[in-house]
């Protein structure tokens, strides 16, 4: 069976306008024209191939796919530049964006699940 966060009946994002939650807060006070501009810029200095995955994870968060996507390579070949550039072509769209990092234990549902319900409660 294919697991996607929808298949865990979480709520990832509280439907409230005076949001408690101190990560979403955060999100939502980026200057988005400047941001937009950088992300711009960035993006011309990506390789062909960032470019290339640039693109096909852009496409998968305009569509609402439930995509997982998994940067890996040696370092200094521009993985945080990319992370980066993607985050600021989200978050210029208005969209929240949190960057999430895993480590080599693949965590099982239950984990993964809890995570996620943590990680919207995260407060000040």
């Amino acid at each position: 069976m294919e697991k996607i966060l929808v298949n865990f009946q979480i709520c990832l994002f509280p439907n409230n306008e005076q949001n408690t939650n101190r990560l979403i807060r955060e999100e939502q006070q980026y200057e988005i024209e400047e941001l937009a501009k950088s992300t711009e810029d960035n993006f011309s200095c990506l390789n062909i191939d960032q470019q290339a995955a640039f693109k096909k994870i852009i496409t998968a968060v305009e569509n609402n796919t439930s995509d997982i996507f998994f940067v890996d390579g040696p370092g200094g070949t521009g993985k945080t530049f990319l992370y980066n550039t993607l985050l600021g072509k989200v978050r210029s769209n208005g969209d929240i964006a949190l960057a999430v990092a895993s480590s080599e234990n693949q965590p099982d549902a239950a984990e993964q699940k809890e995570f996620a319900e943590w990680l919207l409660k995260v407060e000040e």
